[in-house]
């Protein structure tokens, strides 16, 4: 790869107009998942460092290289990648930790936190990485050696640019919800006011003293009380989105990895008009990333394939959005290749996850409830997409976060469907 910087890229496909949300989102998840990296690099020193960091790492990381990879962010995907291959030789048990290599991890991070700054400042260049691609690849294939820190022990890197000029939507929206949800809680507590101001009216001596004071409070507590609903009402709405704008993010999404993947792929929606929690969307953005990459990757197949099995050429990605009771229902499903069971219980006792006898005799579904395990994958080789078995594990865990579940469906050669069972859209309100 060229190390030389060259003329900032304004026209990077990163600022088109179909990319602009998605870009702005990834900036602020990016930037997260960077600071909660530095934070954990530390922590892998000690003796007792958990598997459950190293995977927290291990996921973060691979959010950035499949988002960077979709958005085109050449550099930042590559030493994702490289950064993803060495903790997985933690992952492996294949290597202990060096405090060298917190050296290189940090650089490496240095490095990914600048290069997520040129999408904000609107000016995508190349930054020298040679000596840092070097150290990563030398960790990821033989482990670390005393020879890695003192050829490239100094950064070479400058400064990253602050992004506070940044138009922050999705940081906007989630400020705004802890807004919103301290107004619900002065607005309960204005409530509660009001219930107290009905009950010394009513206590009051209806005599002579107080004639004509006693319609008049009344009357003004009844007010407060309508008020109050109204306003709750008012805030509770501002909290919703509908599906449809949720799901419009996913367009140039899948049309843009579909392309990469040399498929082609119509992404359908129904149920536009349901309206979600804007605190549920902001958690789900991500899981619902996942469940689109793999309809794509995994699922539905190349052009010459689906010819061969008599489909149309396209794929076909349908997101639903229902009501079901109080809950808000999502499904994902794609008409791609499905998921083979047999394939599942192959893997699964290679990895000792189960035997022989346990494989032969459990049943479908709960064959493909394996893929929500942390690293449990069928692809034999991972890519700078997927493979690595990390994804599945995140959308359970964030779903289940919210109070919410997650299942699976599918048949091989005809549709792969995930549904997630979410909890209600906004809180009860405020009866006046």
């Amino acid at each position: 790869m060229r190390t030389e910087a060259y003329e900032a890229m304004s026209d990077h496909p990163v600022f088109s107009e179909g990319m602009i949300e998605i870009a702005e989102s990834f900036v602020v998840e990016a930037k997260d998942i960077l600071d909660e990296i530095n934070k954990d690099i530390p922590q892998l020193e000690q003796a007792d460092a958990s598997l459950p960091l190293i995977d927290k790492m291990f996921r973060g990381i691979h959010t950035v290289k499949g988002l960077s990879t979709f958005l085109r962010l050449e550099q930042l995907s590559l030493i994702s990648h490289r950064f993803e291959e060495v903790l997985n030789r933690f992952r492996e048990g294949e290597q202990d930790f060096h405090p060298g290599i917190r050296k290189v991890m940090l650089r490496a991070v240095e490095a990914m936190n600048q290069l997520v700054q040129q999408v904000p400042a609107r000016s995508i260049a190349l930054i020298p990485l040679d000596g840092l691609l070097e150290d990563l690849n030398l960790l990821a294939k033989d482990g670390f050696s005393e020879e890695i820190i003192p050829k490239n022990g100094n950064s070479e890197l400058k400064q990253t640019p602050s992004d506070d000029t940044f138009p922050r939507t999705v940081s906007s929206i989630r400020m705004d919800v802890e807004k919103l949800d301290g107004m619900l809680k002065l607005l309960d507590g204005l409530n509660l006011s009001r219930i107290r101001i009905e009950r010394i009216v009513g206590e009051l001596d209806p005599g002579p003293a107080n004639h004509g004071k006693l319609g008049e409070r009344s009357e003004a507590a009844s007010a407060l009380g309508h008020f109050t609903y109204r306003m709750h009402s008012a805030v509770t709405q501002a909290r919703l989105v509908s599906a449809a704008d949720v799901f419009k993010r996913f367009q140039a999404f899948t049309r843009e990895l579909a392309r990469d993947l040399g498929k082609e792929v119509d992404l359908v929606f129904e149920g536009g008009d349901i309206v979600i929690d804007k605190a549920i969307v902001d958690d789900l953005t991500d899981s619902l990333l996942h469940l689109a990459r793999n309809a794509v990757d995994h699922g539905i197949e190349l052009p010459h394939e689906r010819i061969r099995r008599d489909k149309p050429i396209r794929g076909r990605i349908l997101l639903t959005a229902a009501c079901d009771g109080s809950h808000v229902v999502i499904t994902i499903e794609d008409d791609g290749d499905g998921i083979d069971v047999q394939k599942l219980c192959r893997r699964a006792v290679d990895r000792g996850i189960m035997n022989d006898l346990e494989a032969s005799t459990m049943a479908s579904l709960e064959v493909m409830d394996l893929i929500f395990k942390p690293g449990f994958t069928t692809h034999d080789e991972a890519t700078r997409i997927s493979g690595r078995g990390v994804g599945m594990d995140v959308v359970k865990t964030s779903v289940q976060r919210l109070g919410g579940t997650v299942s699976v469906e599918s048949e091989t050669g005809r549709y792969t469907r995930f549904t997630l069972c979410l909890p209600p859209s906004a809180p009860s309100p405020i009866h006046p």
